[in-house]
C-alpha cells in the first residue's frame, strides 16, 4: 500500500531466511526494492540511515500503479472464458 501511495515502504529485516528457505514474501519484498520502490534495512545501522532520509525528504520513490496491467490481465481471462 506505501508503494503504491508513493510513501516507499521500509521494510528491517532481522534475519535473511526463514529457516535457510527464501519465501515467496522475500521475493516480493526484494523485487520491490530493486525497483526502487521502497527501502531495506538490514539492521540497525542501515534502519537509522534510511530513517533520517526519509524524514528528511531525502528519499523519493516513485508510485508502483499496476492498474493497467492488473485490468489489461483481467480482461484476458473474461475473454478467454466467454469463447
Amino acid at each position: 500500500e506505501s508503494a503504491t501511495a508513493g510513501k516507499g515502504p521500509l521494510v528491517f529485516r532481522a534475519s535473511k531466511t526463514c529457516g535457510g528457505n527464501v519465501t515467496k514474501q522475500d521475493r516480493m519484498v526484494e523485487g520491490l526494492f530493486k525497483a526502487g520502490f521502497g527501502s531495506l534495512a538490514e539492521g540497525p545501522e542501515s534502519l537509522n540511515e534510511i530513517l533520517i532520509k526519509m524524514l528528511s525528504g531525502e528519499s523519493n520513490f516513485p508510485v508502483l500503479d499496476d492498474t493497467h496491467r492488473a485490468a489489461d490481465k483481467l480482461l484476458e481471462l473474461i475473454q478467454g472464458i466467454s469463447r
